[in-house]
Parts: C-alpha cells; structure tokens; sequence
C-alpha cells in the first residue's frame, strides 16, 4: 500500500499517515509531533520530501514548522489551511505516488477548507486518508470553522464517490465511541455489535475498516436524507 498509519497518542487520539512518493521520499499527513515523523524516517530509510495538509486545525499542523526546517520539506495543501502553501492543492488534481496515484477531492464542511486523498493502484480505488470528515463509524463535527449545510453536502458526495473495498484511514481513534453512537441510535445493528466485539477484543488502535462495513455501521453513511444526517450529528454533538 501508499500509506502507513502512525498514532500519535495526543490528547485527541490523532493519527499521522506517510504517503509513499517514490525514490525513497515520501509525504506526511497533518504532522502533529515531529519526533514521531523523524523516527519513522530514520526507521525506514526515507526521506521527507513533503507535507500534505488535509486542514488548518492546530492539532493537524503543529508539526509542520519544525519539520519544514528540519527536512526542508514542500507543504501542499488547500490554500487557506496554512499561512505558507507551496503548492495549492485543487480538487480533482492527480499526484503520482510510489505505486500509482493520489486523487485530491475537496471536502468542505468539518472546515471549509478540508481535502481528502484518494489513491488509486491500476486505476483501481484502493485507500483513502479522510482525516476529520469521515471516521470509523462516524464523521466529524462542524464546531470550529465548519458548516453543516455543506458538510452533509460533502458526506453524500463522498459516500457516492468511493467504492466499497477502499480502505479508509480517519484523523483519530474514535471508532469504539463512535459504535456505541450507532448502538444507541440503532441497537439492533448486529454488524455494528460484532465489529464493537472485534475492536475491545484486538484493540482500537489502528484497527482498520472499508467502506463496506462503513455502509453497515456508520450511521451517517447509511443514510441517503439529508436532514436524517444532519439530526444525528447534532445529536452526536451533545451525546
């Protein structure tokens, strides 16, 4: 695969990817301790060639001064998730990776200014790094710089887009709150009551889903109203 998980352990529960570039550089994600970055790098033989941004949220950036002077790193990104982009990434722009290509699709509403990336191998869907708009069972808020008129918008499109074998890999390590969400709101979900099984069994941390069982246990995918997906986030809000 393109991408490598790493888990930060922060307050959040925030997740960093690497992003296979080729020729022995690669790509991170939303960067937040760059000491977690530079043993990867040291650990794997690689070298940081860029900073992809999926948003502006502090606990998706605070990284990226220390490793752009460090490593002399690019940051690509949308144009208002950072006070310094070199490259500004449009939706619908292609990247070559190591093993084929990286789609940048726009992804307005947890802030306006998200993108998400969707990678391909053979023309094929294969992974895709969501961050904070789609997470196991769950997507993000819209409490700081969002909106949710866009973001159900966003969601719709997004559950349309991506195909069911594609691997999604979220900002954070919400999965097990997020089940018991779906639990609570749809508590004859036996899918959901296995996978819930499987994660206090194995374990949350980096336990991996597709869009196959997103379509079973995450609510908000399972859903094609608008105004359905909008009540159960305001209710995921307060719950």
């Amino acid at each position: 695969m393109n991408v490598h998980q790493i888990y930060t352990d922060s307050p959040l529960r925030n997740y960093n990817y690497i992003v296979e570039m080729g020729n022995a550089e690669v790509a991170v994600v939303d960067p937040i301790y760059p000491e977690l970055i530079n043993e990867w790098l040291a650990n794997n033989d690689r070298q940081l060639a860029v900073i992809l941004l999926s948003h502006g949220h502090y606990d998706h950036v605070a990284g990226v001064e220390a490793l752009v002077k460090e490593h002399g790193a690019q940051i690509w990104g949308h144009k208002d998730s950072f006070e310094t982009i070199d490259r500004i990434l449009v939706d619908g722009e292609r990247i070559s990776t190591a093993l084929g290509e990286m789609e940048v699709i726009e992804t307005p509403g947890h802030t306006m200014d998200h993108l998400c990336f969707l990678f391909f191998e053979s023309a094929k869907q294969v992974e895709i790094i969501t961050m904070d708009t789609i997470f196991n069972a769950g997507i993000g808020n819209c409490k700081n710089g969002g909106n949710l008129e866009v973001f159900v918008k966003t969601i719709l499109a997004l559950n349309e887009r991506v195909e069911d074998q594609v691997i999604l890999w979220p900002g954070h390590d919400y999965i097990i709150n997020n089940l018991n969400f779906t639990l609570a709101n749809d508590p004859e979900n036996e899918a959901a009551k296995e996978l819930l099984e499987r994660v206090q069994s194995e374990g949350s941390i980096g336990f991996q889903t597709n869009f196959e069982t997103e379509r079973r246990v995450n609510l908000f995918l399972m859903s094609s109203d608008k105004e359905r997906i909008k009540d159960l986030r305001k209710k995921r809000d307060n719950w």
